[in-house]
């Protein structure tokens, strides 16, 4: 995606910040609508609600009538802002996509963000770099490109926390086993003069905005290949509502774990 839709993004869980004058429609008229409704509805009253149900068109909730999402459509643009008030928001924002609603138009309701950002420690920058960078990786087969992501990332910050992925969590993502034990793997990032703290990735903690709980880091590094793709453009704009940030470093390409892999398979 571009980088224009992502800055449209820049504010997509910052709900109300920036709304102005604009006109807000409620999409949702459940819990997170009243979650909405219970702590901005008195700054920020909707003037509407749309909703997907089609037995409750015409009826009214929280003092609001519920109309059908084609409603949207007759606003001209710029006068209005969505607010997604449902927990699974993401067919929705796909919805509103195609129904040409551009994304600076919509906001996502997300009552975790909301908690999360009232106790969020100010990050910042410290000479340009931040406080507490984290990574996170299988490094299978130390090589030249680990490092070099490993060395990009320190440049970034002035602590690096290092995740190494557990093999049960490697088979289930990558869908190949790991060459090295993972106790191994663990032991190797730690003598790397780059990191300054290791620890493991397993189901428990693989979540990014979990492990941003637990850390507070102020930038998640990630590789160059993820770039783009929906989950991460979410994540970017989940860590940026609390004050932490993303950023992408490019892979050596000449070298990779699953390469050197194959050429020890092919050798054996």
């Amino acid at each position: 995606m571009s980088d224009t839709f992502m800055d449209s993004q820049s504010n997509m869980f910052d709900v109300v910040s920036g709304l102005r004058d604009r006109r807000v429609v409620l999409f949702g008229s459940g819990n997170y609508a009243k979650y909405y409704m219970e702590k901005y509805g008195g700054s920020y009253v909707p003037d509407f609600i749309v909703d997907n149900d089609r037995e409750q068109w015409y009826s009214r909730k929280y003092g609001l009538e519920i109309r059908n999402p084609e409603e949207i459509q007759k606003l001209d643009y710029g006068t209005y802002c969505v607010v997604i008030a449902v927990n699974n928001y993401v067919p929705v924002v796909e919805q509103l996509e195609r129904m040409d609603i551009e994304p600076d138009s919509y906001r996502v309701v997300n009552r975790e963000l909301d908690v999360l950002a009232m106790a969020r420690v100010g990050q910042g920058k410290d000479g340009g770099k931040y406080e507490v960078g984290y990574v996170t990786g299988v490094f299978d087969l130390f090589h030249i490109g680990h490092l070099n992501l490993l060395q990009n990332c320190k440049t970034r910050c002035h602590y690096l926390i290092a995740g190494v992925l557990t093999n049960e969590l490697t088979e289930q993502d990558k869908h190949k086993k790991p060459f090295i034990p993972f106790a191994e793997r663990m032991e190797i990032v730690r003598q790397c003069k780059y990191v300054d703290r290791v620890i493991p990735v397993s189901f428990q903690n693989t979540d990014k905005i979990d492990a941003w709980k637990a850390l507070r880091y102020g930038c998640l590094f990630a590789g160059s290949d993820h770039e783009g793709e929906r989950y991460w453009l979410d994540l970017r704009q989940k860590l940026r509502y609390l004050g932490a940030e993303l950023e992408f470093f490019p892979y050596t390409k000449s070298t990779s774990s699953t390469m050197l892999q194959r050429a020890i398979g092919n050798r054996m």
